[in-house]
């Protein structure tokens, strides 16, 4: 049976994120008409020691039951994910080329910027839960105060975070649907390098990156949430017309 709708939309929050971190999305999809999903992955929506035990393959997981999920109602799916989510977007796109129409990452976490990373195995044998620096991800720290994101995590969690952004590198060439990477320079949470490797590894023919000047990790929260909203829907209204146009075209052979 055809699916109703050429597109939609799955919105993937990031790591220790509350779905209000990336719930801005919304109001520029539902202009375009697309139906969407934007799940609640493994261990957020509730408490931070609820990540405890958590590991990268839930999240791909639910993330994935979404993906099928939203396929049902829509022939294509372009995804949007933030930070980690980032992460569970180019995995996505990687295992699911027919599904997946266009992806969009918001500072994917490819890179952690701590220099504790290298050495989370060892802090997670000690110490179970970790407290980062408030308002981190924000260049306006009063936005920052306004943040319904966990205020700790679990340390093994972060663990397979890290291990994630490599099985991700790996995965890279598989991801040939177009792509919009979208970093911001200031980010203090996740290097701006990793926009430079995405960009330069994924197979994908049709790809922009672009750097944000002014906001910090928080993209479409921060200082210059317009202006990264706007880049996101530009880029789905641009999918949604080429798969308005395939879909024409399928109908006149």
């Amino acid at each position: 049976m055809v699916s109703e709708k050429p597109l939609g939309c799955l919105i993937l929050h990031g790591f220790t994120s509350s779905l209000d971190a990336v719930r801005p999305l919304v109001p520029a999809i539902e202009r375009l008409g697309l139906p969407y999903r934007m799940p609640v992955l493994r261990g957020h929506g509730t408490r931070p020691e609820d990540l405890r035990g958590v590991r990268h393959e839930h999240w791909y997981a639910d993330a994935e039951a979404a993906l099928l999920e939203l396929r049902r109602e829509a022939r294509k799916v372009a995804i949007c994910g933030l930070s980690m989510g980032g992460l569970v977007a180019l995995e996505l796109a990687a295992r699911h080329p027919e599904d997946v129409a266009a992806v969009v990452t918001l500072g994917a976490a490819l890179y952690i910027k701590s220099p504790l990373i290298h050495a989370s195995k060892l802090i997670a044998g000690v110490v179970d839960m970790w407290t980062p620096t408030p308002g981190r991800g924000y260049t306006d720290r009063a936005l920052a105060r306004g943040s319904t994101n966990y205020r700790s995590f679990a340390t093994d969690a972060l663990v397979s975070l890290h291990a994630y952004g490599g099985v991700v590198r790996r995965l890279l060439g598989q991801v040939r649907a177009p792509i919009l990477v979208l970093h911001a320079r200031q980010d203090r949470v996740i290097k701006p390098a990793s926009a430079d490797y995405i960009y330069e590894h994924v197979a994908s023919q049709d790809k922009q990156r672009i750097y944000l000047e002014r906001c910090n990790h928080e993209m479409l929260l921060d200082c210059e949430s317009e202006r990264v909203i706007g880049l996101v829907e530009r880029m789905l209204r641009r999918t949604l017309d080429r798969e308005l146009e395939s879909a024409a075209h399928a109908r006149a052979l």
